[in-house]
């Protein structure tokens, strides 16, 4: 990804009040800049609303949480970076979990 974090959210506040954004299409947008949103906590339930929203009228891309892969949001366009991540971040879980067996044992 090309900006960082913070510029990312300078450039919603500015089209915020460009276009007249509510709160709910700031997150859609946000994880629309950002390509790929990880999901490794709980999120408010407004925020899932809106995103769930996004999903269904097709802007956003939703991969529910299995086994020791997280749950993403992501735009269209990732869907490979948003597959890669997942996998890379079920191989660390998997090899932590491998870790602590070990150390038990």
């Amino acid at each position: 990804m090309g900006a960082s974090r913070q510029n990312i959210l300078e450039i919603i506040q500015n089209d915020t009040i460009k276009y007249g954004w509510d709160i709910d299409e700031q997150n859609i947008q946000l994880v629309i800049a950002e390509g790929v949103r990880e999901v490794s906590n709980s999120m408010p339930r407004q925020v899932r609303a809106a995103l769930n929203k996004a999903v269904r009228e097709g802007r956003l891309l939703h991969m529910k949480k299995e086994k020791h892969k997280p749950e993403i949001y992501c735009k269209p366009q990732a869907e490979f970076a948003a597959k890669e991540l997942r996998g890379k971040r079920e191989a660390q879980k998997v090899q932590a979990l491998k870790l602590f067996i070990q150390a038990g044992k």
